[in-house]
């Protein structure tokens, strides 16, 4: 009774009605994806800003050799926060088609 069962999900009724789930559930799995990458960009926007935080306090205190990192922190915290959000909105639509 279980290989009856199993045979099924082979037939091309069952084939057919995957393939329309899968069509049907892509724009939701766009949007998810879609959501990480947001939700990535955030956490390194925010990351960045603390780095940038931490440093400006340690000059404040006294730690002038991390003066330099005032300006490098931001501009190399951006570049990858950047990088990151373009690489993954471009791949979230395979990612999502995958699923």
């Amino acid at each position: 009774m279980v290989a009856g069962i199993a045979s099924a999900d082979n037939t091309p009724v069952a084939k057919n009605k995957n393939a329309w789930q899968k069509i049907v559930e892509y724009p939701a799995n766009v949007t998810k994806e879609s959501a990480t990458v947001v939700g990535d960009t955030a956490q390194k926007g925010t990351d960045t800003v603390s780095k940038t935080a931490e440093t400006v306090g340690a000059v404040a205190t006294g730690q002038v050799e991390k003066t330099p990192e005032i300006v490098t922190e931001p501009i190399k915290g951006t570049a990858d926060t950047a990088a990151t959000a373009v690489t993954d909105a471009a791949e979230a639509p395979v990612k999502a088609a995958q699923q």
